[in-house]
């Protein structure tokens, strides 16, 4: 379990910092479709995050401390980047739950988190 702990912090984090990484997009484009999709890949994000969290609290019965997250920002900053590797961190993860039967509630959160992420990449073309 403390691996999949372990794990977990990981993923939050990285949600935390695509999180930044969307403010900063967010502030900086001088194209208001790029302005307004991130700012919904941010709400999503951070929503997604929170189910995250909560399903791994309840789940194992394991809560997160203050000062457990640590922001990991994505290394691309563009908004076409920062999709790519948030799906790559979302199936890396999904791989880490595994399988089992309370695997199964995460796989529906993970599986819409990257229905999204495809929605967005695609919007990400039109902006």
């Amino acid at each position: 379990m403390a691996d999949f702990h372990k794990s977990t912090i990981e993923f939050l984090s990285i949600c935390d910092g695509t999180h930044q990484l969307c403010k900063g997009i967010h502030w900086s484009t001088d194209n208001k479709s790029e302005h307004l999709l991130v700012d919904e890949i941010d709400d999503a994000v951070l929503e997604y995050q929170d189910k995250i969290a909560e399903c791994a609290m309840g789940s194992t019965g394991v809560k997160f401390k203050i000062g457990d997250l640590k922001a990991l920002l994505p290394e691309a900053k563009d908004t076409k980047g920062m999709l790519d590797e948030l799906e790559h961190d979302v199936l890396n993860y999904k791989h880490i739950v595994g399988e089992d039967l309370k695997a199964s509630a995460f796989h529906n959160i993970l599986d819409d988190f990257l229905t999204d992420i495809y929605k967005w990449k695609y919007l990400a073309t039109l902006t």
